[in-house]
């Protein structure tokens, strides 16, 4: 905008064309044995049992394959970049 404060440039006009909903589409992504399998070892809150003893194995079992998980991506993304650092 000018100092004087007119502003010169033109103003786009809007379109008077109607907005369609945009319609949701149901996840394609199809639940199969071997997702489940794999989403059974991520996900804390699937099958809570009612035993507390068992609830918390449950549980530190979880976190053992968390941490198991967390250890082999962070030994990956070194891996990853000691191959970057030998290329440069």
């Amino acid at each position: 905008m000018p100092i004087g404060g007119n502003n010169t440039e033109p103003h786009k006009k809007r379109s008077n064309k109607k907005r369609t909903l945009k319609q949701t589409s149901k996840s394609k992504r199809r639940i199969t044995e071997k997702n489940e399998a794999k989403n059974s070892k991520k996900m804390l809150v699937m099958n809570v049992l009612s035993d507390a003893t068992l609830e918390n194995d449950r549980i530190e079992q979880y976190k053992e394959l968390r941490r198991q998980r967390y250890s082999e991506a962070r030994q990956q993304a070194i891996e990853t970049i000691v191959e970057k650092m030998k290329k440069t």
